[in-house]
Order: C-alpha cells, then structure tokens, then sequence
C-alpha cells in the first residue's frame, strides 16, 4: 500500500493528508486515552507501520489535520485541544470567570 517504484527501485510512498486523517481515526479509536504530547509519535509510527515515509510528515501538519476534522465533524475533540469544540478551560470550571484575573 505504501510503496512506490521510482528510478528502477521501491520506496516507501508519501501519506497524503487523506492516508495521515486515516490514521488519526484508527490511533484515537484504538488508544482513546492517549495524550497530545504522545499523539504526534503514535501517528507517524503507524504511519510507518502502513509502509509509508514518514521523514517529512511534520506535527504541525498532523495537528491541522485533526483540528480541520473536528471543525468538519468527522471526530470528536477527544484530546480537548481545539477550542470551542470541546476544549475546556480548567480555570473557567473551577471559577467561573473567563481568563485569569489581575487581583488577588
């Protein structure tokens, strides 16, 4: 699936943003637990695993995708990191206020 013949040998094939939203789906429905810091990694192993290169598959990129599928609807902010959807200030819950205040 991941794997391309070019100049005479094979290479492992670039993901398009399709193949990495493919991927996003499949590593938060397997690990629903998993944290924003380690999601990045968890992406591009399995990407790796898919037979693709993932050498120039940045976090930045991965992160646009997952905030572009939970502003479309195709998941769930389930890491609470896009606000609106989801994301929840602590501070706001447990003082009702919007930001931080400059008394104290």
């Amino acid at each position: 699936m991941g794997s391309r013949k070019k100049g005479g040998r094979w290479r492992r094939a670039y993901p398009h943003n399709e193949d990495i939203a493919e991927v996003i789906v499949e590593v938060l429905s397997s690990k629903p637990w998993i944290s924003p810091l380690d999601f990045v990694d968890e992406v591009k192993k399995k990407l790796e695993e898919k037979g693709f290169f993932t050498g120039l598959v940045s976090a930045k990129r991965i992160w646009r995708l997952y905030r572009e599928m939970v502003e479309r609807g195709r998941i769930s902010d389930v890491l609470g990191v896009v606000p609106g959807y989801g994301y929840v200030n602590p501070y706001e819950v447990f003082t009702g206020e919007e930001g931080f205040s400059e008394e104290v």
